[in-house]
């Protein structure tokens, strides 16, 4: 049948092209947030964010940013292990 691919095959290989994999891992963690992390975070998340391995989550009190930092590393495994890659290397939770 010639030289086809599939549509998903070719959006594959463009992100491998472009380098773009990690860019729309990101893109799905920030957007679907709740789904990654659940409600009861999601809801005392006030913004979420990415850079170079980081991904910072700025939270909306002390008691959540306590809970939080004690289950960063838990964090980091649950959505590293959700898009199937090591991309978070690091969490930092804000005030």
């Amino acid at each position: 049948m010639g030289n086809y691919m599939s549509l998903g095959d070719a959006i594959q290989r463009f992100l491998a092209k472009y380098e773009l994999q990690d860019k729309v891992l990101i893109q799905e963690i920030l957007t679907n947030w709740e789904q990654f992390v659940g409600k009861p975070i999601a809801s005392n998340t006030e913004k979420v964010w990415f850079e170079k391995g980081t991904l910072f989550i700025k939270v909306s009190s002390p008691t959540w940013r306590n809970e939080l930092n004690m289950a960063r590393f838990r964090l980091k495994q649950m959505i590293n292990q959700k898009v199937n890659k090591e991309l978070v290397e690091e969490v930092r939770i804000m005030m």
